[in-house]
């Protein structure tokens, strides 16, 4: 059985990825949350 290819990356590389991804499922978590509270 292989290693999975996120054991392999860089540290950096993994950082910057997940940075920008983290924070639009950030982003979308608000909005589905103001738009809850707004609708109601």
């Amino acid at each position: 059985m292989t290693e999975g290819w996120f054991l392999t990356g860089s540290v950096a590389g993994h950082v910057v990825e997940m940075t920008p991804t983290g924070a639009i499922c950030l982003t979308f978590v608000f909005l589905v949350d103001a738009a809850s509270l707004i609708c109601n």
